[in-house]
């Protein structure tokens, strides 16, 4: 019994190469329009979509090539044509396949990972050039179309190469073999884009450049080569100047430079040689678009001028596109800021660029993830979907997915965030006083509060079980709080519960961020308790919720979770406990130490944070961490043997 007629079969043989080159161009249409989203978005279903788009796209072109070579000779019949070799014209789409194959401008590596694989596209580059060659060789003797398709393979190799080189100049050994050779005589990169007003916050372009002059050095973090001391005072000077708006800006700045080289081809054509390589490309296409136009096209299959004069229409209108890019983008504005004529219309395109800033495109996301362990827990787990997932093996993924959400970041969390960057900066040039500002994580906060013996039980533990604690902690109080009318410490109060949900959603979403060993499977057992808490008491209210817990965990007076198997390695006690205590104490000053306090974590997470993984932020969004980590790494908070280094060049 055949499942699939001979009428279908037959069918899909006579479009099989045109279905799969025009797929291959629909790829790269969302390719190029999705791609510069996923920096300024934390969307999971854009970045399903564009990671499905990223590893079909190669397939299908690769698919594609094979499929026009396989069928070079075959009958006219059956590939639709009236009077000459169907292949003629296919052989014309191969140097398209390998313009596709080339990827846009705005993506070359989903993550970090694919720019290590740099040596495994070289061998594609080799085998699928080689390829497209044997098609155009064994192509019938066409002498016009042959000029056309040369003229197609220039743009097509162009891409090709591009991307490779892309890939190659990612990855960290030669990142780092470039930053080196960056380096003067006396390893002393300075900044020369550096503005003498304290708020240049107006102009747009001088912005950008400081941007990018610290981006130069500040790039050194990722592949461990150290600054030097006239480096770092330059830095900790300008920034502890700083308001906390253009200190964000400016930190939004370096790591969407970052990002590009990369995830992007911004490396290959934002210099003269790649520049007139582009315009080459382009000259190239519109050649051979005329050629082709003037060819007699009698002999051919409408089906198949109707696919190519697709690819060439869409091909240059992505090229006209990526040229567009390239003109209002950060890079461009550096060049041309670089020189004297080119400031005006550096300027130019900085307040163009502002304007679509301004209209909902920043550099990165500018949210924060948000994740509750309270809430997580009120969900209805006896539903049959639920029941499926659970067999599955699905159903954490899904509870994950579904309750992440995403917040924008509030202005009084970047300025309470900066204020803790500055205030570990403090004399951080003498190396001791370094190594303890790395290791504050909320002690500081107390001892400046009065609270450090009240409260210190609550810091020496683990720090996963100190973020689980005090989240408990800080989620029972803003609900109690939130609901008295008389709070006079509201802005305060978000600001902390949204610190507390951020802090919880790396560790449950992201904790490579926070390299904690068992912070997952604590958590987990710490949600199974407040589960069987919650469910015996039936559907509850969000505040409810966290009276029933806090009631139930006063220990011998009341029904205690003592007894049950998993809470001994759960917190919830120990969170509710810490919630009393934090009760106790005058409103403000009870806020004011718990969003404090939760600064003081962020800022700990921040810098023991490997520099890896604040890289591989900058792919889904990017994160609050990560800024907070390159601001204080500005402001002098740096790893313990660079400060070492800096202390003996000082001398």
């Amino acid at each position: 019994m055949q499942i699939i007629s001979d009428k279908w079969r037959k069918l899909w043989s006579y479009n099989e190469v045109r279905l799969l080159v025009l797929a291959s161009l629909a790829l790269q249409i969302g390719l190029i329009f999705l791609a510069p989203l996923r920096k300024r978005s934390t969307n999971q279903f854009l970045a399903l979509t564009l990671w499905i788009f990223y590893l079909t796209a190669d397939y299908v072109a690769t698919l594609a090539i094979g499929n026009v070579l396989s069928k070079q000779n075959e009958v006219t019949v059956q590939c639709g044509g009236s009077g000459t070799n169907p292949c003629e014209l296919t052989a014309l789409w191969a140097p398209f396949l390998l313009l596709h194959l080339g990827g846009p401008d705005t993506i070359t590596s989903y993550s970090i990972e694919d720019n290590e694989l740099w040596w495994r596209h070289l061998l594609g580059l080799v085998v699928q050039v080689s390829s497209a060659a044997f098609v155009f060789l064994q192509s019938p003797p066409n002498q016009e179309l042959w000029i056309t398709t040369i003229l197609m393979f220039i743009p097509g190799l162009i891409k090709f190469i591009e991307r490779t080189l892309a890939l190659r100049s990612g990855s960290k050994d030669n990142l780092k073999d470039k930053i080196i050779s960056e380096l003067g005589p006396r390893n002393d990169f300075k900044v020369d884009f550096v503005s003498t007003s304290s708020d240049i916050s107006e102009d747009e372009r001088e912005l950008i450049l400081e941007g990018y002059g610290w981006f130069g050095i500040f790039k050194r973090l990722l592949v461990d080569v150290t600054f030097s001391p006239n480096q770092l005072m330059q830095s900790q000077n300008r920034f502890s100047e700083v308001r906390t708006r253009e200190a964000l800006k400016l930190a939004a700045i370096e790591l969407s430079f970052l990002y590009d080289i990369l995830h992007t081809k911004a490396v290959q054509i934002h210099c003269i040689i790649g520049r007139v390589v582009r315009c080459s490309s382009l000259i190239s296409i519109i050649a051979a678009l005329v050629t082709f136009h003037h060819l007699e096209k009698d002999n051919y299959a409408p089906a198949d001028l109707i696919v190519t004069y697709i690819l060439f229409g869409a091909g240059l209108s992505l090229e006209v596109i990526a040229a567009m890019i390239l003109l209002f983008s950060d890079w461009m504005v550096v060049s041309l800021g670089r020189s004297g004529y080119g400031k005006c219309f550096a300027g130019a395109i900085a307040m163009i660029m502002k304007g679509i800033l301004r209209n909902g495109k920043p550099r990165w996301s500018s949210t924060i993830g948000q994740y509750n362990l309270i809430s997580l827990s009120l969900r209805d787990n006896d539903t049959a979907m639920a029941w499926i997932m659970r067999k599955l093996k699905i159903k954490r993924k899904w509870d994950n997915m579904s309750q992440t959400k995403s917040i924008f970041m509030p202005v009084l969390l970047g300025d309470m965030m900066f204020n803790e960057a500055k205030r570990r900066a403090q004399n951080v040039h003498i190396y001791n006083v370094l190594v303890e500002a790395r290791s504050y994580r909320g002690s500081k906060t107390l001892e400046r509060h009065g609270k450090l013996k009240l409260l210190e039980w609550s810091m020496k533990k683990e720090f996963d079980e100190c973020i689980i604690l005090w989240h408990i902690a800080t989620d029972i109080c803003y609900h109690i709080d939130l609901s008295n009318r008389s709070n006079q410490n509201e802005f305060e109060c978000i600001v902390g519960w949204n610190a507390s949900n951020y802090m919880i959603y790396l560790l449950t979403q992201q904790p490579s961020m926070l390299q904690l060993g068992y912070g997952k499977t604590r958590f987990e057992a710490t949600c199974t308790v407040a589960k069987k808490l919650l469910k015996a008491e039936g559907k509850l209210e969000e505040k409810r919720a966290r009276d029933v817990l806090e009631a139930k965990t006063r220990g011998p007076g009341g029904n205690s979770v003592e007894d049950d198997k998993e809470a001994g390695v759960s917190v919830l006690v120990d969170g509710c406990k810490l919630a009393r205590e934090l009760l106790d104490l005058h409103q403000k000053i009870r806020w004011s130490l718990i969003s404090e306090t939760w600064m003081e974590m962020l800022g700990y997470a921040a810098i023991h944070c490997d520099s890896y993984q604040h890289a591989k932020a900058l792919s889904r969004g990017g994160e609050l961490l990560t800024h907070l980590w390159l601001l204080m790494a500005q402001l002098g908070v740096v790893e313990e043997h660079k400060m070492q280094q800096f202390q003996s060049a000082s001398v």
